[in-house]
């Protein structure tokens, strides 16, 4: 099926001075990724879908009485298959403009990769399920919320009981595997909280603030 696309060139912007001892190329900033920071893993996958089998539910051990058997019980193991998806960004590169500036086609190389992954970490994160982009941990049906935009500056207190909501004994079992996911705003509420937030539970706080517009919000007591 063909594509149409309205392509705009490589802007390099004055050529005043191009080529005259130039010096490296000066790269955008992208933000760090939020999704690996939680825990996220991306592994690198082959050719076609991707089946993950997950262990979902299985037998409960108990004591019983000698000579008492115990019921086999099922096992449940779903795979979760993955299906190819795109995700693009071009630039379109004057043979001309590669001539005039040094390092032009590695540092768009660089750009592309950027900006992939910044996308790739906002599906992740906050994709709203709408074809075609992913359900992010905000949209994927688990009891994970968003939250709302902080009102205030949170105190000490409010900051303490969201990273205690997080021990569960199970997937996280001490402070040392808790982490807060803020976007901008929360964090800069939360700030003053978080020194004493960190002497509470012996420095073993990891929180972090992801710099982009994902429509992800926190509040005193709620957030990832």
């Amino acid at each position: 099926e063909d594509e149409d696309r309205a392509d705009s060139p490589v802007n390099i912007g004055s050529t005043s001075g191009v080529g005259v001892n130039q010096q490296t190329i000066l790269a955008r900033v992208f933000a760090d990724t939020a999704a690996m920071f939680a825990g996220v893993t991306m592994p690198n996958v082959g050719i076609g879908a991707a089946s993950y089998p997950v262990f979902e539910d299985g037998a409960t051990a108990a004591l019983t009485a000698k000579g008492t058997a115990k019921d086999a019980e099922a096992a449940t193991i779903t795979a979760k298959v993955l299906n190819p998806t795109r995700l693009t960004a071009r630039y379109v590169l004057r043979v001309e403009d590669a001539n005039r500036l040094m390092g032009l086609e590695e540092s768009l190389r660089a750009d592309l990769r950027g900006t992939l992954g910044e996308q790739l970490d906002k599906q992740i994160i906050a994709g709203d399920g709408t074809s075609p982009n992913f359900a992010g941990f905000f949209d994927d049906g688990a009891s994970i919320s968003s939250g709302a935009a902080p009102s205030a500056q949170s105190k000490y207190e409010d900051v303490a009981v969201l990273a205690a909501s997080a021990i569960d004994g199970k997937y996280c079992r001490s402070a040392m595997g808790a982490k807060l996911l803020f976007n901008v705003t929360g964090i800069q509420r939360g700030i003053g909280a978080i020194p004493n937030q960190r002497r509470l539970f012996g420095g073993g706080l990891s929180e972090r603030a992801f710099g982009r517009d994902h429509g992800v919000r926190t509040r005193p007591g709620e957030g990832v």
